[in-house]
């Protein structure tokens, strides 16, 4: 019972976060490539989340200082993540455009 409460809110989740993307896509007028790099204003989240794949933390030790570095982020990937919220944008350091 509890791992089908849980797969629920996955999907509640999920579905909030196609409808806010899409939302933002309609209202800035842009789009984003699909799988043949055609344009779209209604991507899926399961493609969004594999172009975002590549983007890792890395943590590196300098003096006894743990230092966090965001890596892998391009131009298309930056682009998704400007579509959500400023606390995601904050989550990848992105500046405030």
């Amino acid at each position: 019972m509890s791992l089908l409460m849980v797969m629920t809110l996955s999907l509640l989740i999920y579905s909030v976060a196609q409808k806010h993307l899409r939302e933002q896509l309609a209202i800035r007028n842009e789009t984003l490539p699909n799988q043949i790099n055609q344009p779209v204003t209604n991507p899926t989240m399961r493609w969004v989340f594999q172009m975002l794949e590549g983007v890792h933390v890395v943590y590196i030790a300098v003096k006894g200082q743990i230092l966090q570095q965001i890596t892998g982020i391009t131009d298309i990937k930056r682009k998704i993540l400007e579509f959500f919220y400023t606390e995601v944008q904050e989550i990848y350091h992105l500046e405030k455009v």
